[in-house]
């Protein structure tokens, strides 16, 4: 969303040049002000340098940014005009906005602001946090990964391309779909382990849990016998898929709770990772589904995904911010290959560069 500015100054100063610059590209507007010395000028968010040239020091130009949903906050006081870096707006971080007041010639013949993509990274980077750690491995195989997430956002498929990751590296890999209530969710899952060539445990008949589909079972019983099944067979990894109803869904949170202590009784320290799996592009949303998540389980780490549409990725930093949870994966694509480690100095360049 572009950021207003809004100009008070003092008296109704002549119409103000104003060039903005942002790489290899230049727009230039004139600023005219109103009997009240009040003008506006939308920009976009970002981290910009400004230089004056021309006229003499007469008068503040207050510069207010701020949203259509969001009220101007009170400005900042800047001392000296010239050359400084000035912070606009804020990547998807709607709580931030940086606001300041620039002592310059009101009559100034032209001022150009170019953008500094390599300070706005660097904020970025700083609301983003660490480099993301590999997935966890337990002392004594096997290592558990629960991974939560509400239907749509693509859980299912990040589980698959986990397990690719994991069969890459050598590790041996085995799948479980505690999912056992949304339709058709099994056999998705088993058909990514046949195409993975990888072992499946799902829900079938009876309420234990074994290859195939049928009733419905216990989803904390499947979870139970998926990691009883890679004990026995000495797997070195269990993926298990969950139930994904709305985050509010009380029975739901009961659920989860009960897989975690199911799999935590028949293996000693696991679960080992809990993953949450968010869609990038329902904004606000995914930090509501986070804070849900995480009130009802313990989570290790985030996987946002969707990121290879028309999502800008601003929810990423939303979400770092609001939740304390580390985001460890991103997913960029549809293929198997398309989940990467999340590293928060090339995800702040690409988000800053497009």
């Amino acid at each position: 969303m572009p950021v207003r500015w809004h100009w008070v100054a003092a008296g109704p100063p002549q119409p103000l040049a104003v060039t903005l610059r942002a790489g290899d590209s230049t727009r230039t507007d004139t600023l005219r002000f109103d009997a009240a010395g009040r003008a506006e000028l939308l920009v976009p968010p970002g981290v910009y340098r400004y230089a004056l040239s021309g006229g003499t020091e007469q008068g503040v130009v207050a510069v207010e940014t701020y949203s259509d949903e969001w009220r101007p906050r009170a400005p900042v006081l800047t001392a000296q005009p010239g050359e400084a870096t000035a912070r606009l707006g804020s990547i998807g971080l709607r709580d931030r906005w940086w606001l300041f007041v620039i002592a310059i010639a009101a009559l100034a013949a032209e001022w150009t602001l170019t953008i500094d993509q390599a300070a706005l990274e660097r904020i970025v980077v700083e609301q983003l946090g660490p480099a993301a750690a590999p997935l966890a491995r337990a002392e004594q195989p096997p290592t558990v990964v629960l991974v939560f997430g509400v239907n749509g956002t693509g859980k299912t498929t990040t589980i698959a391309k986990l397990a690719h990751q994991l069969v890459r590296q050598g590790r041996s890999v085995l799948l479980a779909a505690a999912d056992t209530f949304r339709a058709g969710a099994t056999e998705q899952l088993e058909t990514w382990a046949g195409r993975l060539n990888v072992p499946f445990v799902g829900g079938g008949g009876g309420g234990g849990a074994n290859s195939g589909t049928g009733g419905k079972a216990d989803p904390a019983a499947v979870a139970f016998d998926a990691v009883d099944a890679a004990l026995a067979r000495g797997i070195d990894t269990v993926l298990v898929d969950t139930a994904g109803r709305l985050h509010t869904d009380e029975r739901l949170r009961e659920e989860l709770k009960k897989v975690v202590r199911v799999v935590g009784k028949r293996h000693r320290g696991a679960p080992h990772e809990s993953l949450l799996v968010l869609d990038a592009t329902i904004g606000q949303n995914a930090v509501h589904q986070a804070k849900e998540f995480s009130a009802a389980v313990p989570l290790t780490g985030l996987v946002i995904t969707k990121l290879d549409g028309t999502a800008k990725g601003g929810s990423v930093v939303a979400l770092r911010r609001a939740v304390p949870t580390p985001i460890r994966y991103l997913g960029t694509g549809e293929t198997l290959d398309d989940l990467e480690l999340f590293d928060p100095e090339r995800y702040a360049h690409r988000l800053v560069s497009e």
